[in-house]
């Protein structure tokens, strides 16, 4: 039974939430790394053919690498599934469960292909065989589709979490790398747990900058204001129910990157709960909106 139900609208950007879905995905610590590092060869070869041709999905049960049309690589609860160019050798038959169908396995993909499932267990001893296999059917998937169908469910909170896991980068598609969502994805690692002191502005590297979040600072401020959007008064649990219960971002009344040295935030005074939407419009412009603006704007447009 999953801890939390999944909504795609904030489990794909919000890192805590996809780390809790991947954890329950892939159980074990271990066996989740491995996992990660084999998503992680697949994006690299898919990027390193086009930028603007793959895309990486969270869904409630499993992670999906596309290529073009297709899935080229999915983790399951039974493990991962490699598609693969065939031929393929002998000892892959005997070692892993294979499946093929008549005929290509896609058919947007039409050369001779199958599904590899690699139990958890097996992760370690991955074959170069099937490696090989694999990377020759990324590269016939990204050759038969310029862009990919599968935009709208590119999920960063995953290429965060692979970067968080693996302390590598990893690269974001193409077609993701505009100004907006790059200030979205600035946000989105401030929910994520590091420090167990209320010291902030520390920087570590996500692909791009960001600036350390501290657990106990973001409780307080929510302890104090409560889950409630400081400027529109959304609250996730009256509208999603109570999986959604005591979800909300905080905000940074004086912004981190602006400060470039540690400092003790004070919860009531530096920190504010907003919703996802309210706090990715405080960050379309620099200096950031203020709280007061943005409820003002919303005061004019309802009279």
């Amino acid at each position: 039974m999953n801890t939390i139900n999944f909504i795609p609208q904030i489990d794909r950007f919000d890192l805590n939430r996809a780390a809790v879905h991947i954890s329950e995905i892939i159980p074990n610590a271990i066996q989740r790394i491995a996992c990660m590092k084999e998503l992680s060869k697949s994006i690299l070869e898919a990027d390193s053919l086009s930028h603007d041709n793959w895309e990486l999905s969270l869904f409630n049960n499993k992670i999906r690498l596309n290529v073009g049309q297709v899935e080229v690589i999915t983790i399951y609860k039974e493990g991962i599934r490699f598609i693969f160019a065939d031929p393929i050798v002998t000892n892959a038959e005997e070692n892993y469960e294979i499946t093929r169908r008549n005929g290509p396995y896609y058919r947007s993909v039409p050369i001779p292909s199958g599904a590899c499932l690699v139990s958890f267990s097996q992760i370690g001893q991955i074959s170069n065989e099937l490696r090989s296999a694999h990377a020759r059917y990324i590269s016939e998937a990204s050759s038969r589709k310029k862009g990919t169908a599968w935009k709208e469910a590119f999920s960063p909170s995953v290429i965060l979490y692979i970067q968080m896991e693996l302390k590598e980068q990893i690269p974001f598609p193409g077609y993701y790398k505009n100004e907006k969502n790059w200030e979205a994805l600035q946000i989105i690692p401030e929910e994520v747990r590091f420090s167990e002191k209320i010291f902030e502005g520390a920087k570590y590297q996500i692909n791009v900058n960001v600036y350390e979040r501290d657990p106990n600072a973001r409780k307080q401020c929510i302890s104090a204001y409560g889950p409630i959007c400081s400027i529109c008064g959304f609250e996730f649990e009256k509208v999603f129910g109570n999986d959604a219960k005591g979800y909300i971002h905080v905000h940074h009344l004086r912004p981190l990157s602006t400060i470039g040295e540690k400092y003790v935030v004070d919860p009531i005074e530096d920190l504010r709960p907003v919703c996802p939407n309210c706090h990715a419009v405080i960050h379309m412009r620099t200096p950031p909106f203020t709280i007061e603006e943005l409820k003002s704007k919303i005061k004019q447009r309802s009279t």
